[in-house]
C-alpha cells in the first residue's frame, strides 16, 4: 500500500526532545519516532514542532503557513497547555493557579486547527497527550523550588499532576469528536504497556529512544491493520 505524507504540528514530543542525562541537557533523539517513520516506515513526513507550543499558539502560527497541500496533518497537543506556573504555585500554593491554556480555549484551537487542515485538502487527525509519570514530574518541576509547598497544593499527591493533565486528554476526544476527526491514541497505547515507566525519561514527560521506538510501532502496526489509509488520509483511533 502506497502511505501517505504526513506532516505534524506538535510540540517537543513530536520535535524529537529527550533529556540527555549524560550531558545534562535537552537535545534532539536521533531516531525519534517521526525519523523512525521517515527512514523505516517509509513515509513522506514534514514536521513542523516548536518545543514548549501550545495549541492556540500553533493555531496563530499555522494561518500564516502556505505550504499545506493534501496529506495527513496531525496535530498533538496538550502536555504544555495543561503545565502551570509551578514558581508560582510555590510561592502561593493556597490559592488556585490556571493552567497555561484554559481547557475551553484549548478546544477552541484543537477545533480551529482541524478546520485549518480541511481548508487545505489535508485530513486531520488528532493524538492524544502522552501520559507524564508523577511522581518524576513533580521531582523534575520543583527543583530549586518550595517542594513542599508544591506537594501541598497537590494535595499531598504527586500524582495529581497525571490525573490534572488527564482532563487535556479527554478534551482532545471530545474535540475529535465534536470535529468529526479521527484519534491516534499514544496516550492509551503507552498506559497500556506494563513497561510504561520505562518510555520516560527523568523528567517524566518526554520519552526516551526506547518510549519513540513504541510509539513508532504503535503507528506502524496501525497502518499495517489498515487502520490508516491514503484514500481519505483516514486514521482510526
Amino acid at each position: 500500500m502506497e502511505k501517505a505524507t504526513i506532516c505534524v504540528w506538535g510540540d517537543s514530543l513530536a520535535k524529537g526532545v529527550y533529556f540527555d542525562e549524560g550531558r545534562g541537557r535537552y537535545a534532539i533523539l536521533k531516531d525519534h519516532c517521526l525519523r523512525l517513520l521517515a527512514k523505516e516506515g517509509g513515509f513522506s513526513v514534514r514536521c513542523d514542532a516548536v518545543m514548549g507550543r501550545t495549541a492556540p499558539e500553533c493555531l496563530a502560527a499555522v494561518h500564516r503557513d502556505d505550504r499545506v497541500a493534501g496529506g495527513i496533518a496531525v496535530f498533538e497537543f496538550g502536555g504544555n497547555d495543561s503545565d502551570m506556573d509551578w514558581a508560582a504555585v510555590a510561592q502561593e500554593p493556597d490559592r488556585d493557579h490556571p493552567a497555561r491554556v484554559s481547557l475551553p480555549a484549548f478546544r477552541d484551537a484543537l477545533l480551529g486547527l482541524a478546520d485549518f487542515a480541511r481548508r487545505g485538502g489535508m485530513r486531520p487527525v488528532f493524538v492524544s497527550p502522552l501520559p507524564l509519570d508523577g511522581e518524576r514530574y513533580f521531582h523534575w518541576v520543583s527543583r530549586g523550588l518550595d517542594a513542599d509547598a508544591i506537594l501541598h497544593y497537590l494535595g499531598g499527591d504527586p500524582h495529581m499532576m497525571y490525573r490534572w493533565q488527564e482532563q487535556y486528554a479527554n478534551a482532545v476526544r471530545d474535540a475529535a469528536r465534536e470535529a468529526d476527526v479521527p484519534l491516534l491514541d499514544l496516550r492509551g497505547a503507552m498506559l497500556g504497556d506494563r513497561l510504561f515507566r520505562t518510555y520516560y525519561c527523568l523528567d517524566g514527560i518526554h520519552l526516551n529512544e526506547s518510549g519513540h521506538r513504541k510509539m513508532y510501532e504503535y503507528i506502524m502496526q496501525a497502518w499495517n491493520e489498515q487502520q490508516i489509509s491514503v484514500e481519505g488520509c483516514v486514521l482510526a483511533g
